[in-house]
């Protein structure tokens, strides 16, 4: 399995060339990490301590670990752009209810995934205008 969160992006083409996920060995690191995470959920979700039985949300959490570890260790390292106030065409689309006219970023709805080094935007952010 090829990157989960974005294996129905246009960006995916891009991932594959990468190792799948099942050829990453939980280095020390990865898992406090993945610990870190983990945590943060089940104490934020504390109305719920089933969740910390649940198999599936465990995979899903050890797979997003991955991909956040992979985008970060990666050379040159990738970033996530989510805070960007002007609307650039290069490195956003609209999403449907935005105000054309509008260059203000009011809001992400999902992140831009750059070149950290040489800014190259390898997926479009979605953005509120």
């Amino acid at each position: 399995m090829y990157w989960l969160l974005f294996a129905n992006r246009p960006m995916s083409g891009f991932l594959t060339v990468c190792s799948p996920l099942e050829t990453l060995p939980f280095t020390p690191a990865v898992c406090l990490c993945l610990q870190e995470v983990q945590s943060q959920i089940y104490s934020t979700l504390y109305d719920y301590p089933c969740l910390k039985e649940c198999g599936r949300l465990r995979h899903y959490i050890e797979e997003c670990v991955t991909v956040a570890w992979k985008l970060s260790v990666q050379n040159p390292p990738c970033k996530l752009e989510f805070d960007c106030q002007q609307f650039k065409p290069d490195r956003h689309v609209r999403f449907h209810s935005s105000n054309g006219d509008s260059e203000t970023v009011r809001q992400y709805i999902w992140p831009a995934l750059l070149d950290s080094k040489t800014g190259t935007c390898y997926q479009k952010g979605v953005v509120i205008t």
